[in-house]
C-alpha cells in the first residue's frame, strides 16, 4: 500500500493537506504571539539546509547566531525513534528481555523486519543531523529463547551468548531482538560530541529491561566516564544554549524511573518529558494523533511528537523501513505546515523522532525540515502579516487563494460546480473517398480495389474471373450450324466456334492503411480524448477528458486542475511588511 506524493516547490503543502485529510482532522489556527522577519527564499526548498548551515552534522553551531539565544526547551530538535536497532543481527537465536513470548514462534526475519527502526549507526544518526536518541537496552541476563517455529530446538541462553562478545556490564540495544553493545553506542556517541562541541544531545534511557541494580550502577559509571563534564543538569530547560556553550555543557540524560543514588546530572524522565505513543498503524491515524497532541505541552519540559508508526494486525507494510519511506517525509512536512512558527513556545514541540530518518522522496527531507524549523523559530519570523487580494491566511505561514462564489471551498481545494451531460459511444469510420478493409481506411487508386490487407490490384476486365492473382477468360464454345461464320474473338472450327482460354496478371500496388477516425453524430461532438461523444457544456463549463458524465467550471487563474477533485488553490508565504527584531 504504497502512495506516490508530487514534490514541487513547497512541497509541504501537498503533504500537509494529504495527511490531515487522511486524519480527518481539520487545520487548527494556533493564534498570534511569535515576532519573525519576512520569509527567506530558502524555506521554499524542502531539502535545502539554510543559508550559513555549513553541513548537518555542525548545524547547531552554524545557527548560532539566530538559536543562540533560545532556551534549551525551545530548540526543534530532529530525533529518532529506537535509535539504536541499525544492527539486530546480534545472538541469533535469542530475543530480548522486551520481547512478547509470542514472538519465539515467529520467523527471525519477520520479527526484524518490523523490529529494526534505523539504518544508520548512531554515529551516522548525528552526522546526519539528529540531535535526540530513543536509547532502549536490555540485560542479556533476562534474554528469551527465540524458536523461529512452532517447536522449541531446545535453545540453551548461556551457550548462545557464550559464542558472541558481549556488553562487559551485559547490555545491549534491544527491540525485541538484540542489538549492538552499549558501551559500543556510547562510544560513538562521545567521538561525535568531543568533535562538535556545540552540538546539543539528548539521551533518553527510557526503556530498560530486565537490569538488575548492579547494571544501573554500572551504566550510570559508563555514562559519566562518557559525559562528565558535558551534562546540563536537571532544571536547565530555561537555560539559553550560549549559557550552556559557555559552560561546555552539551548533553541531556533522561533516565526513566531514576533510582534513589542515581547521579545528579541525570534528569528523571518521568518529570522532565512529554513523549506520548501514538500506537498509529496507517498515515491517516498517525495524523489524527499528531494533530491531538497540539497544544498538550508543559513548557519548560521538553515535549515529543512521535512520528513513526508501529506494527500491529492490518499494517499495510511488508516492514518499518517501508512504512517510513511513505511516512517520515510526510511528517517533516506537516510539523512545517502545522507548527510552523506560531503559538509562541508553550504549543512548540522541542523534539520530533521518527523511524528511518532519510526514508522517502526527496532523500534527506527529514532532518534539512526540521533545522529549517530551528533557524526560523530561532529568526523569529512573524506570521500575522497581510495576505494580498484574493488570498487568505490559513492561520500559520502561508497565504492561500480564495474560492470564486461558484465554487465550493474545501480547504486546500476549491470543488467544482458540475452539469450533468452523459455521452454516448463513439462510431469508427474511414474519410470519405477511402476504403475500410480489415479495421484500416486505404486511399485505393482509379480501377484498384482491395485484394488483402496492405494489398490492392487493378480490376479485371467485365467477364473476366478474378481468384486474386490472375484474371481468367475461361474457353467458350458455341455451334454455328457449320455456317463457318464465328463472333469477333473465336476461332472457327467447322461447326463450332472457340474462344481459347486467356489469363492476365493483375498489377499490384503496396498500400499503408490508416486507423479509422472516431466519430459522433450531431449533435455529439468528441471529447478531449476522442473516446466518446458529448454535448457540448454550458458556457463558462468544459468537460476533462477524464469525466463521461459531467461538464464543471474553469479553475480560476493559478489554480492546478486536479481534475474531479477539483481545484488545488495557489499558496504564497505572507508578506510581512515590517521586521521586528527580537
Amino acid at each position: 500500500m504504497r502512495t506516490s506524493w508530487s514534490w514541487s516547490g513547497f512541497g509541504a503543502i501537498v503533504c500537509f493537506g494529504l495527511l490531515l485529510a487522511a486524519s480527518g482532522v481539520p487545520a487548527q489556527d494556533w493564534g498570534n504571539g511569535a515576532s519573525l522577519h519576512r520569509f527567506p527564499d530558502w524555506l521554499d526548498r524542502p531539502g535545502s539546509l539554510p543559508p550559513g548551515v555549513k553541513s548537518t552534522a555542525s548545524w547547531m553551531a552554524d545557527l548560532a547566531d539566530r538559536i543562540g539565544h533560545l532556551e534549551l526547551a525551545q530548540v526543534p530538535l530532529p530525533g529518532t525513534h529506537d535509535s539504536g536497532t541499525y544492527d539486530l543481527s546480534y545472538f541469533p537465536g535469542l530475543l530480548g528481555a522486551d520481547a512478547a513470548e509470542s514472538l519465539r514462534y515467529v520467523p527471525r526475519q519477520i520479527v526484524e523486519a518490523f523490529a529494526r527502526a534505523q539504518s544508520l549507526t548512531v554515529g551516522q544518526q548525528l552526522e546526519a543531523g539528529i540531535r535526540y536518541l530513543d536509547l532502549r537496552a536490555c540485560s542479556l541476563a533476562a534474554s528469551q529463547p527465540h524458536w523461529g517455529g512452532a517447536t522449541d530446538p531446545g535453545i540453551k541462553i548461556g551457550q548462545v551468548l557464550a559464542k558472541y562478545p558481549q556488553s562487559p556490564i551485559g547490555l545491549h540495544i534491544c527491540h525485541s531482538l538484540l542489538g549492538p553493545a552499549i558501551e559500543t553506542i556510547l562510544d560513538q556517541i562521545a567521538d561525535f560530541a568531543n568533535r562538535h562541541p556545540r552540538e546539543l544531545l539528548i539521551l533518553d534511557f527510557q526503556h530498560l529491561h530486565g537490569m538488575t541494580a548492579k547494571q544501573h550502577t554500572d551504566l550510570w559509571s559508563l555514562l559519566s566516564r562518557h559525559f562528565s563534564s558535558k551534562l546540563i543538569p536537571p532544571g536547565s530547560g530555561k537555560t539559553p544554549l550560549t549559557d550552556l556553550w559557555t559552560r561546555g555543557m552539551q548533553i541531556v540524560i533522561l533516565y526513566d524511573g531514576l533510582p534513589a543514588g542515581a547521579p545528579q546530572a541525570f534528569w528523571n524522565r518521568g518529570d522532565a518529558i512529554r513523549s506520548k505513543w501514538g500506537n498509529a498503524q496507517t498515515l491517516g491515524a498517525l495524523g489524527k494523533a499528531l494533530e491531538g497532541e497540539i497544544g498538550q505541552r508543559d513548557y519548560p519540559k521538553f515535549w515529543v511528537l512521535q512520528g513513526q508508526l508501529t506494527y500491529d494486525s492490518g499494517f499495510p507494510y511488508s516492514s518499518l523501513e517501508e512504512a517510513a519511506s511513505e511516512v517520515t517525509p510526510q511528517v517533516a512536512c506537516w510539523l512545517f505546515n502545522r507548527a510552523g512558527a506560531n503559538g509562541g513556545t508553550a504549543k512548540y514541540p522541542s523534539i520530533v523522532i521518527v523511524d528511518f530518518p532519510t526514508a522517502g522522496l526527496p532523500q534527506r527531507y527529514f532532518v534539512p525540515r526540521m533545522i529549517q524549523i530551528a533557524a526560523l523559530w530561532g529568526s523569529r519570523w512573524d506570521t500575522a502579516g497581510g495576505c494580498g487580494p484574493g488570498y487568505k491566511s490559513d492561520g500559520a505561514l502561508l497565504c492561500y487563494q480564495t474560492c470564486p462564489s461558484d465554487f465550493t471551498d474545501t480547504g486546500l481545494y476549491c470543488a467544482k460546480d458540475r452539469h450533468y451531460s452523459p455521452g454516448r459511444p463513439i462510431r469508427l469510420a474511414c474519410p470519405s473517398g477511402t476504403v475500410e478493409y480489415a479495421a484500416l481506411c486505404y486511399d485505393v487508386p482509379s480501377g484498384f480495389h482491395m485484394a488483402s490487407a496492405g494489398r490492392a490490384v487493378d480490376s479485371c476486365p467485365d467477364g473476366w474471373r478474378d481468384d486474386g492473382v490472375t484474371c481468367w477468360l475461361d474457353l467458350h464454345i458455341y455451334g454455328n450450324n457449320c455456317t463457318g461464320k464465328c463472333r469477333s474473338g473465336y476461332i472457327n472450327d467447322g461447326c463450332t466456334c472457340r474462344r481459347p482460354p486467356q489469363t492476365k496478371k493483375h498489377e499490384t500496388r503496396w498500400l499503408t492503411g490508416k486507423a479509422m477516425h472516431a466519430t459522433c453524430e450531431a449533435p455529439y461532438l468528441l471529447n478531449d480524448l476522442k473516446t466518446y461523444c458529448y454535448r457540448e457544456c454550458p458556457r463558462g463549463y468544459q468537460r476533462p477528458g477524464y469525466d463521461l458524465e459531467y461538464c464543471s467550471n474553469h479553475c480560476p487563474d493559478k489554480m492546478v486542475d486536479i481534475g474531479i477533485g477539483g481545484c488545488q488553490k495557489h499558496s504564497t508565504w505572507r508578506d510581512i511588511s515590517q521586521c521586528l527584531g527580537r
